[in-house]
């Protein structure tokens, strides 16, 4: 079974905030690469923001602003003659935005192109959790 399926099946067995965090999570280590590139388009910043909205005041409101803002990071990612590092980092924050935890897990870690794979992302972000000593600037600061 690949890390993907695997973390697919692990996932299943957290409620969707929890899932939609960890989306965010790994959308906001992976922006940075798609800004470094394309730094005046901000589709999939605002598809994080987006996604974040929907968690902290769920409405129907938020969840639609949230599909539109994924679908424009979405179209980003694909109209973008980019690196493919660079649009998988804009892939990863319409994942967020859709709330697919494993699709933003798997394209931050091709985003950050670092060794690491999608578990290994989903066993930091645990970790980091659990042990609750790392600051949220140091999460974002990078893995």
């Amino acid at each position: 079974m690949s890390n993907f399926r695997k973390l697919e099946e692990e996932l299943k067995t957290y409620d969707k905030e929890w899932r939609v965090r960890f989306a965010i999570w790994c959308a906001r280590k992976a922006l940075p690469i798609w800004e470094e590139k394309f730094a005046e388009d901000k589709r999939p910043a605002l598809a994080i923001q987006a996604a974040q909205n929907c968690l902290d005041n769920p409405s129907l409101e938020n969840a639609k602003l949230a599909n539109t803002a994924a679908n424009a990071a979405y179209w980003a990612a694909n109209a973008a003659n980019a690196a493919y590092v660079a649009r998988a980092a804009a892939m990863t924050a319409a994942a967020a935005a859709y709330a697919c935890a494993a699709s933003a897990a798997r394209a931050a870690a091709i985003a950050l192109n670092n060794g690491q794979s999608c578990l290994d992302l989903f066993e930091k972000y645990k970790k980091s959790l659990e042990l609750n000593t790392v600051s949220l600037q140091e999460l974002n600061a990078g893995l």
